[in-house]
């Protein structure tokens, strides 16, 4: 009786062991989180921007190949401010200023300002969301560095 009681005993602490373990969570690839990999990137002010509420949208070239075409990307950066602080940006790929809608006013900056043609900023892209947004012709999901040229200057 005592060995029939044993057994018994012991078959349900081990069933009670292997049910906890099939909810203890597998440490796997499955688990783990993709890495993400990042580009750093230089936009060039074309010269022209518009703003749009609390966005400043510019036309800007990249030093990147986003769509694998072989030249560096044309197209149209947005960013959302705050305050003179840089939210969160879009890039554009292929559009221009002139031809986005609504319509915007387009102005050419001045040789001194922050958006001047030829002056040079900083940002960063994840490398699967502009091959995703390539393939899907949608914006790509940037950061851009603040600081020198203010970007978000007049706009609160």
């Amino acid at each position: 009786m005592i060995k029939i009681l044993l057994a018994t005993a012991a078959i349900a602490s081990g069933s009670a062991a292997i049910a906890q373990n099939d909810m203890a969570p597998m440490i796997g690839r499955s688990d783990a989180a993709p890495t993400r990999v990042t580009r750093a990137l230089s936009f060039t002010a074309l010269g022209t921007y518009g703003n749009h509420g609390k966005e400043r949208l510019m036309d800007v070239r990249v030093d990147a190949d986003s769509d694998g075409d072989g030249a560096k990307d044309q197209g149209v950066l947005r960013v959302t401010c705050s305050g003179g602080d840089i939210l969160n940006g879009q890039f554009l790929v292929g559009q221009s200023t002139a031809a986005l809608k609504p319509k915007l006013k387009v102005l050419r900056a001045q040789p001194s300002a922050a958006l001047a043609a030829g002056k040079t900023f900083k940002g960063s892209w994840d490398l699967t969301d502009a091959s995703r947004a390539s393939s899907t012709s949608a914006p790509i999901p940037l950061t851009v560095s603040a600081g020198k040229p203010d970007i978000c200057t007049g706009l609160g």
